[in-house]
């Protein structure tokens, strides 16, 4: 289950960290380890052969953990999370200019390729330790977790304060877009589910992560960063709702998951997808299709786990309908397109099979237009 063609291919590893994710809030009750505190589900149905689980996870395990803090800081705490905002370029003059759609070769260079790195490395470990049992793959996992989340000398801060910077703008502050990063959490969280499941995490780390991430959803929900996030009307507002509602699903936070469902129609899914299942929105972007798609994988996720939370999401059903049957009208026919898209046309078609798949599994129903 992959997006690896959203955004261009110099953003796969991105896309493939957040469909891991996705596998790790959908699935089915036959084959998966529940959570103790919270309903989000490891799908290990689509997982890779054993072999190569293995393989990868006795990689992992031999590599040393990583930690933002060890780089060089722009802010001056080397505990700060630091991105460069993804379609930042650096010019001659050492000023920055915003290209949309067009990767800078510089994001890289900060912590947001460590994270991608935390989210993998604790996916292939805990996906080793669920296959074999042996716990080095879990002590690994552990220590990762205890480096990155626990040890004070360390640990990130919890916030995004500095994620995704334009330098020289913004008193170099972060934006809103920076949340998208935060996704390798979803992931972090169920590795955390399948190692608490077979008490493989002592109390009292259980209990400092939960601080951590309490702390981490805390700053999600009031700071300047993340009311931005919740004003904006594109898919980054679903993309922070996903966010905080799987955090809050280990936490506890049940005003945060309350507050997110009763809102979810009327600010975001009525706003941002209109009647005729077109989304405005995304349709202004000039990789507009990717974009149509990406929100809309979003609103499955969140979706799926309001479900699994106990939800009910049939008044979801002919909004969320609509969204795909437009996609689906366009997406063997791109010269009928009236909108811009610079993507890969032709790879899109595998994200369109997912979000049919998608909508099978929310939905338990097939999809036909």
């Amino acid at each position: 289950m992959q997006m690896k063609s959203l955004m261009g291919n110099n953003r796969k590893a991105i896309y493939k960290i957040i469909f891991v994710s996705l596998i790790a809030v959908i699935g089915s009750t036959s084959s998966c380890v529940a959570q103790k505190t919270g309903p989000a589900l490891w799908n290990m149905e689509n997982l890779p052969a054993e072999k190569q689980i293995i393989s990868k996870a006795n990689a992992i395990a031999s590599r040393q953990p990583v930690s933002v803090v060890h780089k060089v800081t722009l802010t001056g705490d080397a505990h700060n999370y630091e991105s460069l905002a993804y379609y930042a370029w650096r010019n001659s003059d050492g000023t920055y200019t915003v290209r949309d759609g067009h990767p800078s070769p510089d994001y890289q260079k900060y912590d947001a390729n460590k994270i991608y790195k935390l989210d993998d490395g604790l996916t292939a470990l805990a996906r080793g330790y669920y296959v074999t049992k042996d716990e080095k793959y879990a002590k690994a996992a552990v220590k990762q977790l205890e480096i990155w989340f626990i040890d004070d000398s360390t640990r990130m801060n919890p916030n995004f304060n500095y994620c995704q910077v334009v330098p020289g703008a913004n008193g170099n502050n972060g934006n809103p877009g920076g949340i998208n990063e935060a996704y390798c959490f979803l992931d972090v969280l169920d590795c955390i589910a399948v190692l608490e499941n077979d008490g493989q995490i002592g109390k009292k780390d259980l209990r400092r992560l939960r601080r951590w991430f309490s702390d981490f959803g805390e700053w999600l929900n009031n700071s300047k960063v993340g009311q931005k996030m919740d004003g904006t009307k594109n898919n980054l507002a679903i993309m922070y709702d996903v966010v905080r509602y799987r955090i809050a699903m280990f936490t506890g936070d049940k005003a945060t998951k309350s507050a997110i469902r009763d809102n979810f129609y009327a600010r975001r899914l009525s706003t941002q997808v209109a009647e005729d299942g077109r989304q405005p929105e995304e349709l202004k972007r000039n990789r507009s299709m990717m974009y149509s798609m990406y929100n809309l994988n979003h609103i499955f996720q969140l979706l799926h786990l309001i479900r699994q939370d106990g939800g009910d999401v049939s008044a979801y059903h002919p909004r969320v309908k609509a969204a795909l049957d437009f996609i689906s009208r366009y997406i063997n026919d791109k010269a009928a397109y009236p909108y811009q898209d610079i993507g890969d046309w032709a790879s899109y078609s595998k994200d369109w099979n997912e979000l049919v798949r998608l909508y099978q599994v929310v939905f338990a129903e097939k999809y036909t237009m």
